[in-house]
């Protein structure tokens, strides 16, 4: 349930539209069936967004030309396969170290994580299988870190540099590794 009016508000009348604040309350899952516009979205702990549902919702998404808030116990599933840059990461990201940023899809194997992104995050589970190539993601981990648990399953190939040197990366919790 969409609400424009805070989670003390009701839920909102129709799909939030561009001058639009947005909050998904505790308890409930908002999944995008048709690209849409607002000014800012806040996910709270305990709710969930997800975009490129399956079916007639297929690759669509938000364009977030405000605030993209994820609080701690909130969830942003990106299942879509539309640039981030240009949608999710539109405008200014805070994402909170206990909040989860899961991919399932993503636009490309040169898009990295980061590009467009301003933000650090929280729980980061990559689930996107790019196939027979490696996704590019150079400067996850050392310019924007992962300050909770980081997770690369469903045979996501990709690498966080490709450079010669040394790097620190910077992760808060747990490295996991699944096939």
């Amino acid at each position: 349930t969409w609400s424009t009016g805070s989670c003390g508000g009701g839920a909102a009348a129709s799909v939030p539209t561009t001058n639009d604040i947005v909050f998904i309350c505790n308890t409930h899952v908002v999944s995008v069936t048709a690209n849409a516009n607002v000014n800012s979205v806040t996910v709270q702990n305990g709710g969930t967004l997800t975009t490129g549902t399956s079916g007639g919702g297929a690759n669509k998404t938000l364009t977030i030309s405000g605030n993209f808030i994820l609080l701690n116990g909130g969830t942003y599933i990106h299942n879509n396969n539309q640039v981030a840059a240009t949608t999710v990461f539109a405008g200014i990201e805070t994402f909170e170290a206990n909040s989860t940023f899961r991919v399932s899809k993503w636009s490309g194997t040169t898009a990295s994580m980061i590009t467009g992104c301003n933000s650090n995050f929280g729980n980061l589970i990559l689930s996107w299988n790019p196939g027979l190539f490696y996704w590019n993601n150079n400067g996850l981990g050392y310019t924007r870190s992962i300050l909770g648990n980081f997770t690369i399953n469903n045979a996501c190939a990709t690498y966080l540099d490709d450079a010669n040197g040394n790097k620190t990366f910077s992760f808060g919790g747990n490295i996991n590794v699944d096939n």
